[in-house]
């Protein structure tokens, strides 16, 4: 049980960046790039609008109306290097962390 509750994690992680791709395919598909061609989105799922009021909050988003949002490519490219960053300080702080334990545990037996 305990391997399978550690790859929960990196499950979610891949839903919320597949997520991500196909709301940004689907505004680039349709050219929403700008307020004058904003689309409505499809309420999909819980994930689905979780990720448009997240990318929309982050700036990658912009919401014409309630319902129409367009892509900001300048936008989604600095929230982009925003998440690349989080996770390589994630790295930085696990791998470190992990070697650390790692040594701990040998040095007791």
């Amino acid at each position: 049980m305990n391997s399978s509750l550690s790859l929960l994690p990196t499950l979610l992680a891949a839903a919320i960046v597949g997520t991500d791709r196909r709301i940004i395919r689907a505004l680039r598909a349709h050219h929403a790039l700008s307020s004058d061609s904003a689309i409505a989105l499809s309420r999909r799922g819980v994930l689905w609008r979780w990720r448009v009021r997240r990318l929309t909050g982050r700036g990658a988003l912009v919401a014409v109306s309630p319902d129409r949002v367009y892509l900001n490519e300048a936008g989604w490219q600095a929230y982009r290097t925003s998440r690349r960053r989080r996770v390589l300080v994630a790295v930085a702080i696990a791998i470190p962390l992990v070697v650390f334990l790692y040594w701990m545990s040998d040095r007791g037996t």
